[in-house]
């Protein structure tokens, strides 16, 4: 399983968008649900919610990777980016399974744990963003009762290989009071 957004952060940050020096110092550690089998890690899920999401990045982090007038800019394009996540509420960011745990439902139930949280904190809704291509995260979200609200096409940008997909799906879930 996973999610589209953080290779957004190759507008920003090119090749080094996985560059811990960059988002290791601003980790928000209230937007990130762990999931551990003993003292392994399984995986991860960050999200925003609100407006506040799983890392905050400085210029002087930025500044410390790239230097001066380029972190200038990459830090700009990264506040831009970063907009997008603003009104979406209850947003899942990023999930990432280590691989030996994929298919035996370790996303599934990260995903239902976030969902448990939103839904005892009274959230309305969750969103998601998930390449066309994924069709085995699609099917595990739609288990959890994710709809499909919106296609975006990236017929040609995919050819520069930017981006992951030709294709970029929304999910959204409508939470309740009685459960997910």
């Amino acid at each position: 399983m996973a999610s589209s957004s953080p290779i957004i952060y190759r507008l920003a940050f090119g090749n080094d968008w996985k560059n811990p020096e960059i988002f290791s110092r601003s980790i928000n550690w209230n937007r990130l649900l762990l999931l551990k089998s003993g003292s392994e890690l399984v995986g991860y899920l960050q999200f925003y919610r609100d407006g506040i999401g799983p890392h905050d990045v400085s210029f002087a982090d930025v500044k410390d990777v790239f230097g001066g007038w380029s972190a200038a800019l990459r830090y700009v394009v990264y506040r831009v980016i970063k907009r997008r996540f603003h009104s979406r509420g209850a947003y899942l960011y990023h999930i990432k399974i280590v691989k030996d745990y994929r298919g035996k439902g370790a996303g599934k139930f990260l995903t239902r744990a976030w969902l448990d949280s939103l839904n005892a904190q009274g959230v309305d809704s969750a969103s998601l963003e998930v390449w066309a291509k994924n069709t085995t995260a699609i099917g595990c979200y739609e288990s959890l009762g994710f709809q499909i609200v919106k296609t975006t096409s990236f017929k040609y940008l995919h050819r520069f290989n930017f981006i992951g997909d030709k294709a970029l799906i929304t999910m959204e879930k409508k939470l309740n009071k009685d459960g997910v």
